[in-house]
C-alpha cells in the first residue's frame, strides 16, 4: 500500500502520485468505467494512483475547478493544463482557487530540493557587520515562521520574517535598521528564530547574538 504519496484533489475527487507501488498493490487503486453524467476525475487508464509523468483526464467539468494538494518536502510538481498549455507549480502544500477547466492534465515532477533534516538558526555572517548581515536558518517542513531581531532588553527592533514557508534551506538580509527605518546603534543584538511545525511536533525556538559596528 501506499506510504507516503503526494495527493491532489479535484472538485472533492483525490488522486495520489509520486510514489512506486507494485502492480498487484496497484490494482486496488484501479477505478470502474467512468459514470455517465457528472464530473469524473482520474488518472489515464481508469487509475486512481499514478508514479510519475500522470496525465488527468476529467470529464463534466465545465466551469472553473478547485483544486487543492500535499506535495512532499523537497519536491517541485507541474500541473499543466493539455489544452492551453497553462502551468501550475504545486509545492508543499497548497491550492488552486480556479483551475481552468480542461479535459487533460499532465502531472510531472520538475525538480527535486535538498531539505535539512533538522530545524537550526546559523549564525549570521558577517559578523561583526556594518551595515548588512545574512541571517540563515533551516527548515525540513512547512512551518509557520517568524525571525525576530531584538535588543539586549528583549525589546523587538524588527520583525524580519512572520509568513508560512516550504521546508529548504533560507536566508535574509538584515541591514541594521528598526522597523521604522531608522538604523539602530551600535551594539549587541538578539535574533530569535521560531517555527511553529503544528500537530503533535510542537514549536522550534532559537535565539544568538550579533554584533554591530560602527
Amino acid at each position: 500500500m501506499l506510504e507516503n504519496p503526494n495527493n491532489i484533489i479535484i472538485s472533492n475527487r483525490t488522486l495520489y502520485f509520486g510514489e512506486k507501488i507494485s502492480g498487484e498493490e496497484k490494482l486496488s487503486y484501479s477505478l470502474p468505467p467512468k459514470p455517465p453524467g457528472g464530473i469524473d476525475v482520474r488518472f489515464t487508464g481508469d487509475w486512481k494512483v499514478c508514479d510519475d509523468n500522470c496525465i488527468i483526464e476529467i470529464t463534466g467539468a465545465e466551469d472553473d475547478l478547485s483544486v487543492e494538494f500535499t506535495i512532499r518536502p523537497g519536491e517541485l510538481w507541474e500541473l499543466t493544463n493539455g489544452e492551453t498549455d497553462k502551468k501550475y507549480p504545486l509545492n508543499g502544500t497548497g491550492h488552486i482557487s480556479y483551475l481552468e477547466a480542461g479535459e487533460s492534465f499532465t502531472l510531472k515532477k520538475t525538480k527535486t530540493i535538498l531539505v535539512p533534516d533538522t530545524y537550526a538558526l546559523h549564525q549570521n555572517y558577517p559578523n561583526p557587520f556594518n551595515p548588512i548581515t545574512t541571517l540563515r536558518y533551516d527548515l525540513p517542513e512547512q512551518s509557520q515562521v517568524t525571525l525576530t531581531v531584538y535588543d539586549l532588553m528583549g525589546r523587538e527592533l524588527i520583525q524580519l520574517v512572520n509568513e508560512k514557508q516550504n521546508a529548504g534551506y533560507k536566508s535574509i538580509r538584515w541591514d541594521g535598521t528598526d522597523k521604522s527605518g531608522k538604523p539602530v546603534s551600535a551594539g549587541i543584538y538578539l535574533y530569535r528564530l521560531q517555527a511553529y511545525r503544528g500537530g503533535q511536533s510542537g514549536e522550534f525556538v532559537q535565539t544568538k547574538k550579533m554584533v554591530f559596528l560602527k
